[in-house]
């Protein structure tokens, strides 16, 4: 019987590479190590669920009242997922996709949500100047024309944003799945 010894974490190996790195500087005057140190106490203190200022969510501008913070549900992740949601449409319409559903319902069905959010998707986080953003959506958008794979593909980042979904927003989806929602 093999013995499995299991792959650190990658929080884990990135404090064990500070540590390493901190040890190779000990006597050296590099001017980052005060940084260097504040990330590896961050770190560890993710481990035992605190997040230091290091880590924590950055504030986003809002018109009603100024700043508030984010309310730490995956904001990045949904809106890569949604962006990547933006990429299927683009390239299901330069293919001219024939499925069953047009392809924005085709896309909505996928993610487990109504057509008209996610054209308010499109609207919304589809023209924003965030180059890393649009970099996801093009990525999508690039992918080779072969309709199985590509809906196939579909099929598996649509899962993805219902658990992630689930996971950002608990109160709101006790399920562990992301209901699919009907047609409209």
């Amino acid at each position: 019987m093999a013995i499995v010894i299991p792959k650190p974490n990658p929080r884990t190996r990135l404090r064990k590479c500070l540590e390493g790195q901190l040890k190779l500087m000990e006597k050296s005057e590099f001017s980052q190590r005060p940084l260097l140190q504040m990330a590896l106490e961050g770190l560890t203190a993710l481990d035992y669920g605190e997040s230091q200022p290091m880590f924590a969510c950055v504030k986003k501008k809002t018109s009603a009242d100024g700043f508030v913070w984010y309310d730490g549900g995956k904001p990045y992740t949904l809106r890569k997922l949604r962006m990547e949601a933006c990429g299927f449409i683009d390239l299901l319409i330069a293919h001219k996709y024939k499925g069953e559903d047009p392809p924005i319902r085709t896309v909505a069905e996928a993610y487990g949500e109504y057509a008209d959010t996610v054209r308010g998707w499109r609207k919304k986080d589809g023209k924003t100047s965030d180059a890393l953003m649009q970099s996801y959506r093009k990525h999508i958008a690039s992918m080779p024309w072969n309709e199985e794979k590509v809906l196939d593909r579909l099929t598996q980042v649509g899962g993805q944003y219902g658990i992630q979904l689930c996971l950002a927003h608990p109160e709101k989806y006790s399920d562990v799945q992301h209901k699919k929602k009907t047609k409209k």
